[in-house]
């Protein structure tokens, strides 16, 4: 068949990209138009300066539609949806715009390649290719810039017109629980959403991945790309500014994000060692360990505070962000492990320009040391890092193949590496164990200790935040009990967040604890049964600060990363005692420690137990 001329064609596909402007634009915008559908109402985007708008919006909906109904239709937060007998002009708009969106989308999805193909033979004879490109950016830029509300609605109009109705309340309260935004929802391959923390059956899967691919195509083909290192981070690195305020009659220093539903209270300290590893990085190869316990804001700090830190000194540099929990399971043989890096790593630098050749050709150590000599300075931003230790039962862990990547005993002076994650007591000590003739890894490390604790001032100001989001006096009442006690900003945060989702306060209580124990097991039961580590005088002393009779200094049992991380912020001393003060693994230390300094059972199985039934430690 012909192809039709030049000029009918451009005027078709004019009219499609105006369409899917239209759609992203409309005041009434449509998730459904976004996706070739019919029209889906989602709720606007909270305005700025109103912090965390969105955490009431599941408990708003579910009040107004119950229990069982999941509706499309839920009012946003701040503004109740229009009539449907109102505005009929616009809602003719959106109808037509949307009857072309899903012609154009329909095309791409059985024609993609050469419909590809037909665009870049065009850009030559077709006057104004640069402002389709523009248009295909914006589309896309609307997307990115989705609140989670609307990223809910957009995903539940994807599964339910691929016919995956049933499977779509799981996976989007998942998307929900887990705050994917619209950068974030870009970021989201198959890969990942059959992975952990999503766990998404291969076929919603596979069907979300292609939606989201098809939405990013244009973006690609048009080349309309952030230059630089912000291109390889589309859902974190997001621009902000630092404002002091004055809480209790003393200054903090807040970092109010692009997103106005979030905000971290930032020490001068924190700010300062952060920059000061940053700078070091001009001189020598720099390698940060982001330490501290469970919620503490170590996340935060990596993906949020240090990109933009890094690129005002770096402006050209390179930033790959690695989540392991992302794209490395569970129970993994080690082999599979290696090569889940190497492909990530390997894909990151293919993206980003750097001729690295094909991962199946290449080992981790080669693949490090061309990036090195690529002459580019390049970031790595590593989450999770201690999903990298957890292979399959019976296997030994990979410290030696994770020291290779970030370099130990090389020079690899291009390559720097701050490393943070649920286990990250485990995962140094691990370090320092396996280091040959006495090298010591740690040593090359800047350590940032984040708190567990916050200052009063600094707990006022974040829980006035959170509760000038309830909505009526019962539900401040209820955050109000539920943040009384909390003396720490993150875990605040936490706390509230859960409180959106659950049915009530002990629901939310118990998720909380849940969280704590599991924390516990994560770290330190690994380390109380390593016998290296777990000298019976050593958990003996533990034992005797869980109950509080402990006479000799903790310094002298614990080296600097475990001391900083889990005893240091929360040992008191009283009349020449030391015990332990606030710490939430008080009991679990006490019950899985015998009197004589050896393991109840010598293995971990109690406390584990504890945490799978959800038992409330006494």
């Amino acid at each position: 068949m012909s192809r039709p001329p030049a000029t009918s064609r451009k005027v078709g596909r004019v009219v499609v990209l105006l369409a899917l402007v239209l759609v992203c634009l409309r005041a009434a915008q449509t998730a459904r138009a976004l996706l070739g559908a019919g029209a889906v109402q989602f709720p606007r985007s909270v305005p700025p300066g109103i912090w965390a708008q969105s955490l009431l919006v599941a408990r708003r909906a579910k009040a107004g539609r119950g229990e069982a109904q999941d509706s499309e239709d839920v009012k946003g937060p701040l503004q109740p949806r229009e009539d449907e007998d109102k505005a009929p002009s616009k809602k003719d708009d959106v109808g037509e715009a949307t009857t072309e969106a899903k012609a154009s989308f329909d095309q791409v999805s059985r024609n993609k390649p050469a419909d590809e193909a037909s665009f870049a033979e065009d850009t030559e004879d077709v006057e104004g290719a640069t402002a389709k490109a523009e248009w295909l950016q914006k589309t896309a830029d609307q997307i990115r810039n989705f609140s989670k509300e609307e990223v809910s609605c957009w995903v539940r109009a994807a599964l339910e017109e691929d016919g995956d109705s049933d499977d779509t309340p799981k996976i989007v309260d998942t998307l929900r629980r887990e705050s994917v935004r619209g950068k974030a929802l870009f970021g989201l391959t198959y890969e990942r959403l059959v992975g952990m923390p999503y766990n998404i059956a291969a076929g919603p899967a596979q069907n979300l991945a292609d939606r989201i691919n098809a939405m990013l195509a244009p973006t690609a083909a048009t080349g309309f790309q952030v230059q630089g290192a912000r291109r390889q981070l589309p859902y974190i690195a997001p621009k902000y500014t630092m404002n002091e305020t004055v809480c209790h009659n003393k200054k903090l220093l807040v970092c109010d994000f692009e997103d106005s539903e979030e905000f971290a209270i930032v020490s001068n300290a924190l700010m300062q060692q952060l920059t000061a590893w940053v700078e070091e990085c001009n001189s020598s190869r720099g390698i940060c360990a982001i330490n501290g316990m469970v919620k503490t804001g170590k996340s935060t700090v990596l993906t949020r505070l240090l990109p933009q830190i890094i690129l005002t000194t770096f402006p050209d540099a390179e930033i790959c962000f690695l989540d392991f929990a992302a794209f490395l399971d569970v129970g993994s043989e080690p082999g599979e492990m290696k090569e889940g890096l190497l492909k990530e790593v390997c894909s990151w630098a293919t993206s980003s320009g750097l001729d690295v050749g094909h991962a199946d050709q290449l080992t981790l150590n080669q693949l490090m040391d061309i990036l090195d000599r690529s002459g580019r300075t390049c970031f790595f931003l590593i989450d999770e890092v201690q999903r990298y230790f957890e292979v399959r039962h019976g296997t030994l862990p990979l410290w030696d193949t994770l020291k290779g990547f970030v370099g130990v005993n090389k020079q690899r002076p291009n390559l720097h590496f701050a490393i943070t994650g649920s286990a990250m007591v485990l995962a140094w000590h691990n370090f320092l164990k396996m280091t040959p003739n006495g090298f010591t890894f740690v040593g090359e490390c800047r350590k940032i200790f984040l708190p567990w604790q916050h200052p009063k001032h600094e707990l006022a100001y974040a829980k006035s935040k959170f509760l000038a989001t309830a909505a009526n006096e019962s539900e401040r009442d209820e955050l109000t009990a539920l943040l009384a006690e909390i003396a720490s900003v993150p875990l605040m945060a936490y706390t509230a967040t859960m409180w959106k989702y659950a049915q009530s306060i002990k629901d939310t209580q118990q998720q909380v604890n849940l969280k704590l124990r599991s924390e516990f097991v994560t770290e330190m039961t690994p380390l109380l049964g390593d016998p290296t580590w777990s000298k019976p005088e050593r958990l003996q002393y533990i034992r005797d600060l869980a109950l509080g009779g402990a006479t000799s200094d903790p310094a002298d049992f614990f080296n600097e990363i475990v001391y900083g991380c889990f005893f240091k912020p929360y040992i008191q001393e009283l009349d020449g005692k030391f015990s332990f003060a606030d710490n939430p693994w008080t009991v679990c230390m006490a019950q899985c420690i015998d009197e004589n300094g050896t393991l109840v059972n010598q293995s971990n199985f109690p406390v584990l137990q504890w945490y799978q039934n959800a038992q409330r430690l006494q």
